[in-house]
């Protein structure tokens, strides 16, 4: 992969599959009360990819090499989840380990970014900073809701998945070249 805007596009890719898995089965959830399989351990290993590969294509000293570190963690974590589910017994230490790591490398990758990195917009970050507040306050507030109805549990996921498919959409076309402007570094042409 020498092209420099595929990792940013394999990450966004990774994005629309996190981010549409849970707001599908929020969704469903919402609307039936059915839980559809799998949809959440797929969403796992892909939001740990995506904030690997956010990681990896922002500059940054220690702290990013950090966060590199635990986004590899966090996307092995996320394909042992997958494993286990699709075997018939889901392992939850490696569903939460992944989040945990996923959510301190979008933290530290949010917090820590210089203006340089190849990805280049502060926006991207700041997504990723929102999905990091987006789960804490699911965390937070899904207790309450879940008492009032079991449902409601899934409307800050709900926001969690849009989220995700927010931060795809800013690393897509942070890639892109904008009218009027120059075209970004190695971007592709004709």
């Amino acid at each position: 992969m020498d092209h420099p805007n595929a990792l940013p596009l394999i990450g966004a890719s990774a994005a629309v599959v996190a981010g549409a898995c849970l707001a599908v089965k929020s969704a469903v959830i919402l609307a039936t009360g059915w839980q559809p399989p799998v949809l959440f351990e797929v969403a796992i290993p892909a939001m740990a990819v995506a904030a690997l590969l956010l990681a990896w294509t922002t500059a940054g000293g220690t702290s990013i090499q950090s966060a590199r570190a635990l986004g590899v963690v966090a996307t092995l974590a996320g394909i042992v989840a997958v494993a286990t589910e699709v075997a018939g017994s889901p392992l939850g230490p490696a569903i939460a380990l992944s989040t945990l790591a996923t959510l301190a490398t979008l933290l530290i990758v949010g917090l820590r970014s210089r203006p340089g990195s190849r990805l280049g917009f502060a926006s991207a970050r700041q997504v990723a900073l929102g999905i990091v507040i987006a789960m804490v306050l699911t965390l937070v507030v899904g207790g309450p809701l879940s008492e009032i109805n079991e449902r409601l549990l899934e409307v800050p996921l709900l926001v969690v998945g849009v989220l995700w498919l927010w931060f795809a959409r800013v690393t897509w076309t942070s890639r892109l070249p904008r009218p009027g402007h120059a075209e970004v570094p190695g971007a592709a042409t004709g």
